[in-house]
């Protein structure tokens, strides 16, 4: 049967304590035997003395060197551990943006590139909209009131519409009819939470006028509210769900799913159906509206 194997610092310090028991069993052998003699008492105790001091500096350097290597051991062990421990954390990393790779591949043949968790602190908040549109520029909303809320965002608004001019584009808005059922059910619901100055829906003539100075920025009603608002900006749209009922500007927590018209790798982009949706209303909506009602 094969022997247990010891560690180096125990097979050490076992040597070290046999050899210590030979050297005393020695010496007194020799005090016995009379082959040690010594001239006084005095002189013998004094051997003795210094054989014992010697003995335990012998044990005491074995015993230092035992726990030297048990410490450089221990060294090892937490130096193989944190390795570990690094290689695993690296594998688990790996692992993770290979989920992402694949769950962003997945989501990008439907043409999904991008969730942004709130509409204000996305690149697709109106004003942001206004620096960036180049080429064009659709959207299908409620009343449209964060686009023209303000004298600064109007002439905004109208630097917008003479870049994309430019560009050889055009901007479409599709909202909601002020004297159709649904808008008048929308303004009921949020009688309570509208400040003043949305009373009488000012939006729309304002509109209106942008529309009378730039023949290619086109509006039209739509009698339906279809709780869902979509913007499309050169090559991307985003889309998100409206709040009815509530605060209105609590849309501005809404996340946007943002899509692309041209996705990787294949065709299966939801940017086409969101476009044929949008048509679908522009071409049974209303471009004359009369004076809306006050509410």
């Amino acid at each position: 049967m094969r022997k247990p194997h010891l560690p180096h610092d125990r097979r050490l310090l076992s040597i070290q304590f046999i050899v210590s028991t030979l050297l005393l069993g020695v010496f007194a052998n020799l005090l016995t035997q009379g082959v040690l003699t010594f001239a006084t008492t005095q002189s013998q105790i004094i051997a003795s003395v210094v054989l014992i001091a010697i003995l335990l500096l012998l044990n005491a350097s074995a015993y230092l060197v035992a726990t030297n290597l048990r410490l450089r051991r221990g060294q090892v062990t937490l130096e193989q551990q944190s390795r570990e421990v690094r290689d695993q954390i690296a594998r688990l990393q790996a692992e993770l943006e290979d989920s992402k790779e694949s769950e962003r591949k997945r989501l990008a043949q439907i043409g999904i590139v991008a969730v942004a968790e709130s509409l204000k602190d996305s690149h697709w908040d109106p004003p942001l909209i206004m620096q960036r549109a180049n080429s064009g520029l659709e959207f299908m909303g409620c009343f449209g009131h964060k686009w023209v809320s303000s004298d600064q965002r109007i002439e905004e608004f109208r630097r917008m519409l003479a870049r994309i001019r430019l560009n050889g584009g055009k901007v479409r808005f599709l909202l909601v009819n002020p004297n159709s059922t649904d808008a008048l059910r929308i303004a009921n619901v949020r009688r309570r939470e509208l400040s003043e100055e949305y009373g009488g829906f000012p939006s729309i003539s304002r509109y209106e006028a942008l529309a009378r100075d730039f023949p290619w920025f086109e509006l039209r009603l739509s009698d339906e509210f279809l709780h869902l608002r979509v913007l499309a900006v050169d090559d991307r749209c985003a889309v998100s769900s409206y709040l009815v009922t509530g605060n209105p500007h609590d849309e501005l927590e809404a996340p946007q799913v943002v899509i692309s018209r041209t996705p990787e790798p294949e065709c299966w982009t939801l940017y086409t159906p969101l476009h044929e949706l949008f048509e679908y209303h522009w071409e049974r909506s209303s471009r004359a509206w009369s004076r809306p009602p006050r509410i």
